[in-house]
């Protein structure tokens, strides 16, 4: 079975976030923001609704290169961008490598895939946001159970 992982640091002036994303079939977005809300409510960055909404969408748009899950290739691409009020990307790079270069084109292409991104709510003043998305790719072996 194919497991992917992701977490989502968010980067505001001078505090960081984590929200990590375990998508392990049963995901719970609500726990997650409820998690870091404090945080992040105290900080008036970025509002954890929003923040549920940007992992989810992510999410919808990744996949595993099926060339680099054949050859087991598994890694984290740290991925930075700018995204705006509307959820347009402005700019994007990756930080940092997975060590595979199929992996890293994935997330290049999924950025570009997700857009826009979700729109800014209200409560978020900023005309724009710098993030870092590190994106984690992993192939876990077949569990005993079946899930239908």
């Amino acid at each position: 079975m194919l497991k992917l992982a992701a977490a989502v640091l968010l980067l505001g002036t001078s505090t960081a976030y984590a929200v990590e994303d375990l998508l392990q079939g049963n995901f719970d977005c609500g726990a997650v923001a409820q998690q870091y809300s404090q945080e992040i409510g105290q900080a008036g960055l970025i509002s954890p609704s929003w923040q549920t909404a940007l992992v989810r969408h992510l999410q919808q748009y990744k996949n595993y290169p099926s060339g680099a899950k054949s050859r087991g290739e598994e890694g984290v691409v740290q991925l930075s961008f700018t995204v705006d009020r509307s959820g347009h990307v402005l700019n994007r790079k990756i930080v940092q490598s997975s060590g595979h270069p199929e992996l890293d084109n994935e997330v290049m292409s999924m950025i570009q895939r997700a857009q826009p991104l979700p729109p800014f709510p209200a409560t978020m003043p900023q005309a724009k946001l710098d993030l870092t998305v590190p994106i984690r790719f992993s192939i876990q072996p077949a569990s005993s159970s079946v899930n239908r």
